[in-house]
């Protein structure tokens, strides 16, 4: 039963990043982690999680700190966001095979 739920999690922030709901797929994708019994799967989502987060903050910061119009900075986040929502959609698919989750 668990596993069917993450997978139905994992398909719902797919349609979330379809939709371009990036932080929405992201956010749904993040609290699998309390579905997940594996101590080994849980450590390498801690260190994926702590990675990737912090690249996406350094990326919308220089972003923001850059010299493009408003309208020009807003797509490059936009952008930002859905490889940052597709990283971790790619990182629990993954996951939940090497692990039988």
């Amino acid at each position: 039963m668990s596993r069917d739920f993450i997978e139905s999690e994992i398909d719902q922030a797919h349609a979330f990043i379809i939709d371009g709901v990036y932080d929405e797929a992201v956010n749904r994708l993040k609290l699998l982690k309390s579905r997940i019994p594996d101590v080994v799967a849980l450590q390498k989502i801690e260190e994926f999680e702590s990675s990737h987060d912090k690249k996406l903050d350094e990326r919308i910061q220089s972003i923001e700190s850059g010299n493009d119009d408003q309208l020009r900075k807003q797509y490059n986040g936009s952008v930002q966001w859905k490889k940052y929502a597709i990283a971790y959609l790619n990182f629990y698919s993954k996951l939940i095979h090497d692990y039988d989750l």
